[in-house]
């Protein structure tokens, strides 16, 4: 049993001796790091220690190279890095602490659970680390951001808020940023902001006006995956190898002009989100492209326009250098509240424009509010058409039209129950408009095979 306990002795010593735990009182009376009497230990942390922060306490790194294992911030504290700092695991927050990171080479880990702050255009560089971001991190005129074999992950619900010009900039070995939160840039002064780095976008990137975002370095990658988003007024310049998968978003929330530069694309999986609140410029968004791009995907389309609106047009993409490939649907069916809207989409050498061929009142009364049914669907032969009962059959029409928004067929519906012949059709999508008494009432969507 000696024995045993010698061994504890002579292995967990050494250990305990070692992972000291220094607690911050502030008994020096200044902020310093490096004051010992800050300290309950009486000493500064070194590489194996654990060095907790509590309370609403400002501590800063400022004269010398500081060296830990974990530094916990609780309770208030705000620590204030000016100077180099090496942990071996990282920087633990809580909800109301605060990091400034003014300069130095910072190795180790954040998890940053409040405000994060990165300033002044002193040399910063993150080696060997990473940053989980769960609530906001604020660049303010900061400069250049070095990261070297580096990872930042901004997560869902946090946001990167960009207000300099500067960049984040892969330095040495390889560095990632994946965004699956809101990443924007926006001040009143006009800001270029380089990104050379590999992007991973799972979330939202806002550009604002006069705002740059520079994705550069053909030996880097920017990927903006399905249900990602790219937005804003101001410029996206890409010359890193771009795939879009995600949706374009010309002024975010509001009608807007987004401008692209260099490489961009269009995959099948991507979408264009196009706001149209009226026929004149300035009234619907617009896409610049500054290349020869390739266009697939799908368009979809919030507006307010109106029947006197009919037959406007709306050029939405402009290629400066010309569309090499559009493969955009020939025409657009979308619902706005109880509004159904069929835009034509008429691919030109070197736009796109929107026209407005039909609009209709879908209204959802008792009736019908969507209980007429179509069965089965998809059909090769027929279709059964239900109608709910009480329903006045005085003038109940059926109206069919293609993807091209262009009337095919009326059918007079006499019965509660029909059954409609669509043999003839060809493979496709159609649409099946109800009308009851010259009133226009909802459309349903029908697939032939």
């Amino acid at each position: 049993m000696k024995k045993y306990f010698l061994l504890f002795l002579i292995f967990i010593y050494p250990l305990c001796n070692y992972a000291q735990f220094f607690v911050w009182t502030g008994n020096g009376g200044d902020q310093n790091w490096f004051n010992a009497a800050n300290w309950d230990l009486n000493d500064v942390p070194d590489a194996g220690s654990t060095a907790t922060i509590s309370g609403n306490f400002t501590v800063e790194i400022l004269s010398n190279a500081a060296f830990a294992s974990i530094i916990d911030l609780e309770g208030g504290a705000t620590l204030i890095i000016e100077n180099d700092v090496t942990l071996s695991q990282a920087i633990f927050t809580d909800p109301t602490t605060h990091i400034n990171w003014n300069a130095g080479v910072f190795e180790g880990g954040i998890f940053n659970e409040n405000i994060m702050t990165i300033e002044t255009i002193s040399s910063k560089e993150l080696k060997n680390g990473f940053i989980v971001n769960l609530n906001t991190i604020n660049i303010i005129d900061s400069g250049t951001i070095d990261l070297s074999e580096s990872t930042i992950d901004n997560e869902e619900g946090a946001t990167i808020f960009i207000d300099s010009t500067g960049g984040l900039t892969e330095e040495t070995g390889e560095a990632i940023l994946n965004n699956y939160g809101l990443i924007s840039i926006s001040s009143e002064d006009p800001h270029s902001f380089y990104m050379i780095y590999d992007m991973h976008n799972y979330g939202r990137i806002h550009v604002g006006e006069n705002q740059t975002f520079l994705f550069l370095v053909g030996s880097q990658n920017f990927t903006n995956y399905p249900n990602a988003v790219l937005e804003g007024d101001g410029t996206f310049d890409i010359t890193a190898n771009f795939v879009n998968d995600g949706i374009i978003k010309p002024g975010g929330d509001a009608v807007g002009t987004l401008d692209f530069v260099n490489n961009f694309s269009m995959s099948e999986l991507s979408s264009l989100a196009i706001d149209i609140e009226g026929t004149a410029p300035g009234t619907f968004d617009v896409l610049n492209i500054f290349g020869a791009p390739n266009l697939d995907g799908s368009i979809a389309v919030q507006t307010t326009l109106t029947e006197n609106d009919l037959g406007a047009q709306f050029p939405t993409v402009f290629a400066q250098l010309g569309i090499n490939n559009c493969n955009f649907p020939s025409n657009i069916n979308t619902i706005v509240g109880q509004q159904h809207y069929i835009f034509s989409v008429h691919c030109n050498p070197n736009d796109v424009t929107l026209e407005l061929v039909d609009t209709f009142l879908g209204n959802e009364t008792e009736t019908f509010q969507s209980n007429w049914t179509l069965f089965p669907n998809p059909s090769r032969e027929t279709i059964a058409v239900h109608i709910p009962e009480n329903t006045r059959l005085e003038d109940v029409q059926l109206i069919l039209y293609n993807e091209l928004g262009q009337q095919l067929q009326t059918y007079s519906i006499t019965t509660l129950q029909s059954e409609l012949n669509i043999s003839s059709l060809s493979q496709g999508v159609y649409f099946l408009k109800i009308e009851n008494e010259g009133i226009n009432y909802s459309v349903k969507r029908l697939i032939k095979i």
